[in-house]
């Protein structure tokens, strides 16, 4: 559990690196900031299991950008509802692994 949060901090803190360099404009799947948020949805889900939240209505238009990335987080963590624990730490893991997940991306 502490090795889990010593992993947890560093992946924030690439991943506020990330978000923060982005365009806004960026709409690929495979943007840095969609890497990041899928990153983050698999540390949820190995951490707590499936997201409580069932459905959450989409961001109305003209929505900050606080209430976009929000939804953002939901829907990727939404999207592992049945994963196990241990296939999303194995999931997570691969991907931290794998060379140049975060520069390769568009």
């Amino acid at each position: 559990a502490k090795a889990w949060k010593s992993v947890s901090k560093a992946i924030e803190k690439v991943g506020t690196s990330v978000l923060e360099q982005t365009s806004p404009g960026t709409s690929s799947s495979h943007s840095p900031s969609s890497v990041f948020l899928h990153l983050e949805a698999l540390q949820q889900q190995a951490d707590q299991g499936d997201c409580s939240i069932v459905s959450m209505p989409a961001p109305r238009r003209g929505a900050s950008r606080d209430e976009v990335v929000a939804y953002l987080r939901w829907a990727q963590w939404s999207s592992l509802r049945g994963m196990s624990r241990q296939e999303a730490l194995r999931r997570h893991a691969d991907l931290v692994r794998s060379p140049g997940a975060l520069r390769d991306a568009p």
